[in-house]
């Protein structure tokens, strides 16, 4: 009888290793697609801060450049 009783907790220790090692693969495979959702996620900030700086300082450049022209035409608003 003893001899039941170890084998039945060697078998439930297998069962638990099992399961435990089904759940480590699931959660690999998460956090696998986790960073790579999150990698596209820094790539779409990334590019809209790109895009959106980009905007800003042709924005700038322009209001920049107009200046300079109107004062080398005298269109100057403090003529």
């Amino acid at each position: 009888m003893a001899e039941n009783i170890e084998y039945l907790i060697l078998e439930q220790f297998r069962a638990m290793r099992n399961q435990i090692e089904g759940m480590q693969t699931e959660m690999r495979n998460e956090f696998s697609d986790v960073k790579h959702r999150i990698n596209r996620l820094e790539s779409a900030v990334a590019g809209y801060f790109l895009v959106s700086t980009r905007r800003v300082v042709t924005r700038k450049n322009g209001e920049v450049e107009g200046s300079e022209e109107e004062e080398q035409n005298g269109d100057g608003a403090d003529s």
